[in-house]
């Protein structure tokens, strides 16, 4: 917290997480829920129907990380899904999009399916703290898949497979 000239302190901001949910078109109305690296529970919020992106302002000003992200909805085919993603680093305004691509890489950070993870990280978050080295996945992912990268025109380097602040879910499943 920073001082100002009265000496009083100002408020911690709150940490708010916020992303898209897509299987290449939106998830809308899924459920979001956000664990931190103990397997609590941060918080929960539902994604737009439109574009599949949400925003939860989490229940501390100070989560404890890496945080582990569920979306629980169903796609424009009437087919349930359960993706993961993840927080590697904590912040103030964190992103954190919902996809194939991030359930990929989650699962390869946890060396494990993220389903029955999530789903026991109060009992046993250990697991959870592999999360740390997310970003470490994504770029060996990014490697897996570079010719389709190159073919839908993006750069390999740059793309944050979990992170990206300007993702928008706009193509077709």
């Amino acid at each position: 917290s920073a001082s100002s000239a009265g000496g009083a302190t100002a408020p911690t901001p709150d940490a708010v997480l916020s992303g898209v949910a897509a299987t290449g078109a939106p998830l809308g109305g899924a459920f979001i829920s956000v664990l931190d690296a103990k397997g609590k529970t941060l918080g929960s919020g539902t994604t737009r129907l439109a574009d599949g992106a949400y925003s939860i302002t989490l229940n501390t000003k100070t989560p404890t990380g890496p945080l582990m992200v569920q979306a629980r909805g169903v796609d424009v085919a009437g087919n349930p899904q359960v993706l993961h993603s993840a927080v590697p680093t904590v912040a103030a305004a964190m992103v954190a999009n919902v996809t194939p691509l991030s359930q990929a890489v989650v699962a390869l950070a946890l060396g494990a399916e993220p389903g029955p993870v999530f789903n026991a990280a109060s009992t046993n978050s250990a697991p959870l703290a592999n999360l740390a080295q997310a970003k470490a996945a994504g770029e060996f992912l990014k490697t897996l898949i570079k010719s389709q990268i190159s073919d839908v025109k993006a750069t390999a380097a740059t793309l944050d497979l979990l992170g990206d602040a300007a993702f928008s879910a706009d193509k077709k499943p």
